[in-house]
């Protein structure tokens, strides 16, 4: 008899091309090749369109007029909520609505446990239901609501939630270590997101660069224009090469964001505007070809001023299976995906300094860029590839839905 299970997360994509937290869909639709039944709850957005060629049920709650429903999507809640703190308003009806969709999809899919993505607000909803109906709850800790969130009430929230689920996972021991604590009783498990190691592996490399002759080298950036993604410092160290080692780069920057403008603006006060293009958002279909294309990954990732960082960096991993060599920084969870001098280089956050000069030794050295490539390429098909993390949620899942069901009382 498989096991099913009924995702309740706080953004999911809504059409085909849509990457927001993309890699739960192909965490559900792995998960479902392995026999488990997966129900998805997700809130509603603008971008609503028909639904998604996808074998796993997903369902999606209102919680305002759909044109204003402007929380979950674009760049996230927590930037949606600083950019403009009217959204505020709408949190108690994304709550509500996010917990009668669980009763709901509860009485209509009899799952036997809950997987909640991230704490806030999922595992905080998740954790009130399970105390109704008795179910066992996983509670995944992504990153963003361990490094952030860290007022007093909204600890204790968070602290509820995972001290209600039968377990708690994290994608890297420092999310994991972001928020633990004595007051945390229910027991821990790391286990990271994954990729399609084999479609980031056959990108196809002369698809963008028909203009570019062999001699150019791409630099590669993908992610968020945000703060924590460290791209000033990025731009700053291409900047700062010499002259000689810039005339056969290009800065590829993939992804759009609220920093976008000024760091265009930074791009063009350093006088390397030539050299550096914005493609913006793209299709996630798309970005196996910018893998292909490139020569050098590299993503300085920081912590921003309101504590946020990365918990794991999955584009580290999509670089890993296209073959590339890697740079990030000893931030967040990196160190633990990325092995210095092995699997990537690692350099000290918010260093442009040491930033160029990891660019300059992978530029300079193509002997060291092949074999941080293939070593890093073997080692995402080993460790990342969705089957292996989709077989290791199988496990857990069995592990759950035979507990004996103990739920702590509410406090």
């Amino acid at each position: 008899m498989s096991i099913r299970v009924l995702f309740v997360a706080s953004s999911y994509p809504r059409f085909e091309a849509d990457s927001a937290s993309i890699f739960l869909r192909y965490l559900a639709e792995n998960l479902h090749s392995l026999g488990v039944s997966v129900s998805v709850l997700a809130p509603g957005g603008t971008g609503l369109q028909q639904p998604l060629d996808s074998p796993v049920r997903v369902n999606y709650f209102g919680y305002f007029p759909r044109r204003w429903q402007l929380l979950a999507y674009g760049s996230g809640a927590l930037l949606n909520l600083k950019r403009n703190p009217l959204l505020w308003l709408q949190v108690p009806a994304f709550m509500a609505g996010m917990s009668l969709g669980i009763r709901r999809l509860v009485k209509q899919t009899k799952p036997d446990l809950l997987h909640a993505h991230w704490i806030v607000p999922a595992g905080v909803a998740c954790g009130f239901n399970t105390m109704i109906f008795k179910l066992p709850t996983i509670v995944t800790v992504h990153g963003a609501d361990a490094f952030a969130l860290n007022a007093p009430w909204l600890k204790k929230l968070k602290h509820f939630a995972i001290n209600q689920s039968a377990v708690w996972t994290s994608n890297t021991n420092a999310t994991a270590s972001a928020i633990s604590s004595p007051s945390l009783k229910s027991p821990l498990e790391v286990i990271p997101m994954g990729v399609d190691v084999k479609r980031f592996m056959t990108g196809h490399r002369d698809r963008l660069r028909d203009r570019l002759s062999d001699d150019v080298k791409i630099i590669l950036f993908v992610g968020r224009l945000v703060e924590k993604k460290g791209v000033t410092h990025l731009i700053r160290a291409i900047a700062d090469l010499s002259r000689v080692d810039r005339i056969n780069i290009r800065l590829w920057i993939v992804g759009d964001g609220e920093d976008r403008p000024k760091l265009e603006h930074q791009a063009h006060e350093l006088r390397i505007g030539e050299i550096v293009k914005f493609w913006g958002k793209v299709d996630n279909f798309k970005l196996p070809d910018f893998y292909a294309a490139a020569d050098i990954f590299a993503a300085p990732s920081i912590e921003a001023s309101s504590g946020d960082t990365e918990g794991q960096g999955v584009v580290f991993i999509e670089a890993f299976s296209a073959g590339l060599p890697v740079i990030g920084t000893k931030a967040g969870g990196i160190p633990e995906v990325i092995t210095h001098n092995e699997t990537g280089i690692l350099v000290e956050p918010g260093c442009h300094e040491d930033l160029r000069g990891a660019l300059e030794r992978v530029l300079n050295d193509d002997q060291l860029a092949r074999k941080i490539g293939n070593t890093a390429q073997q080692h995402a098909q080993e460790k990342y590839d969705w089957p292996v993390i989709a077989g290791r949620f199988k496990d857990l899942y069995q592990r759950v839905a035979t507990m004996p069901t103990s739920l702590p009382p509410m406090p």
